[in-house]
């Protein structure tokens, strides 16, 4: 759905009268140069800041750092929309928080 089209849903009677409104959810938010202008204005609150993944990158079971580079699951996320959209309170299938 291009940002248009979900901008004229939000505006219709459907869109803002349904019960669960969709939203808009970007977890590549930051890759590329349009959205990465909006994250270098972004800080992260004190409370949030360390970044537990940073520490496994880079190291085996064992703690030895490694040259291989692994993956990590998506950590930073957009999320627009109206009022009622969004998720329920749920368990991260990827055991990450987000706030």
């Amino acid at each position: 759905m291009s940002l248009n089209t979900y901008a004229k849903y939000i505006t219709t009677p459907e869109g803002q009268s349904d019960d669960s409104p969709l939203g808009i959810y970007d977890s590549q938010f930051g890759d590329d140069d349009p959205t990465r202008t909006l994250l270098n204005e972004y800080t992260v609150p004190k409370c949030f800041s360390r970044d537990l993944f940073e520490l496994e990158c880079g190291s085996d079971s064992d703690g030895d750092e490694t040259t291989e580079e692994e993956p990590r699951p998506p950590y930073r996320w957009i999320l627009i929309g109206p009022e009622r959209s969004g998720t329920g309170l749920h368990v991260d299938p990827l055991w990450t928080n987000a706030w």
